[in-house]
């Protein structure tokens, strides 16, 4: 959507009778709401989700059962994929690639990572604006923007039903204010029988757990001198592979709603050579100083992932 379309709908629906004089309710709570509905009720959405490059139609349904979770993400068009939840195991399906299985709390290809985060932690570092009111799929939706303190890191606005507090539509916005990605949904069921697609998921066979490579050794020392508020490395806090013959060395790093990686590697390549790629969120930065090649990958703008690479150092002890 055009950022000066997008401007003019939210005036409107921030200067409507049913919002205008009333009490504005708090952003942040209704933001945690949300985190929690998206893990404990039963509901089937119908969405989209856009970027600058493609549209994908997909059906997610979600139910708590006895405790535990099921889950399906299907999607719609084109080549078919599917990925199934049953429980902590996370089985994806292509009919190009083999099944394989990851343990984990939820599917991450279902839904933009801020429904997940701890909104109480990311309070330091953003903003949260209550906006107005607007209806998405029929239903009455609250607007919220996540709007970071620091101009270094992307933002989001947020529309949530009005009744049941899941999300409806996630627009993800670079420093300019133009939309990178769009979550929308088209269609929201809580019918009672949504139960009945988790017996054909008991039953169905789970493919083997997917193995990590394993870890080498290299006596890397580097270290960022300059990285956006907020942002940690996540423990394990260095990751060493061999690849091609060659080590490279790895970190993650994360806000709680944004997160990138940095990776370090020797090369024999020319020096003090620089190259970037975006697209949506996604960003690749790579420099190449003293023979080492020096990458940051992640959901950051490029002029972030490039202050970040400008102020790694990194030796490799003899």
């Amino acid at each position: 959507m055009h950022p000066f379309l997008l401007f003019v709908i939210l005036l409107i629906a921030v200067l409507s009778p049913n919002s205008a004089g009333s009490e504005q309710p708090n952003a942040g709570m209704m933001l945690q709401e949300m985190s929690t509905a998206i893990r404990s009720l039963n509901y089937e959405f119908n969405y989209i989700q856009a970027d600058e490059q493609d549209i994908d139609s997909l059906r997610y349904r979600h139910v708590i059962l006895n405790g535990k979770t099921f889950a399906q993400l299907l999607r719609m068009d084109q080549l078919r994929v599917e990925v199934r939840q049953n429980n902590d195991q996370i089985s994806y399906f292509q009919s190009d690639l083999t099944p394989f299985t990851l343990l984990g709390t939820h599917i991450v290809d279902a839904f933009p990572s801020v429904v997940f985060s701890d909104f109480s932690m990311l309070s330091q570092y953003y903003h949260y604006i209550f906006v107005g009111k607007m209806r998405i799929a029929d239903r009455i939706c609250q607007i919220i923007r996540v709007l970071p303190k620091e101009n270094n890191r992307y933002s989001y606005f947020i529309w949530l039903d009005e009744v049941t507090k899941l999300p409806m539509q996630i627009n993800l916005l670079n420093l300019n204010g133009q939309t990178l990605e769009q979550f929308k949904v088209i269609s929201l069921n809580m019918d009672d029988n949504l139960t009945s697609f988790v017996q054909n998921l008991k039953k169905a066979p789970v493919p083997p757990l997917m193995k990590l490579p394993e870890e080498e050794t290299v006596n890397f020392d580097w270290f960022p001198k300059w990285l956006p508020a907020g942002f940690v490395d996540i423990p394990p806090n260095e990751h060493q592979l061999m690849h091609k013959k060659k080590f490279l060395a790895s970190r993650f790093y994360t806000d709680g709603l944004f997160s990138f990686l940095i990776t370090v590697s020797p090369v024999n390549k020319k020096n003090n050579t620089e190259s970037h790629f975006q697209q949506s969120r996604r960003t690749i930065q790579t420099q190449v100083r003293d023979h080492i090649q020096m990458t940051v990958v992640g959901e950051i703008p490029l002029s972030t992932a490039k202050r970040i690479a400008d102020n790694l150092i990194v030796k490799i002890n003899k």
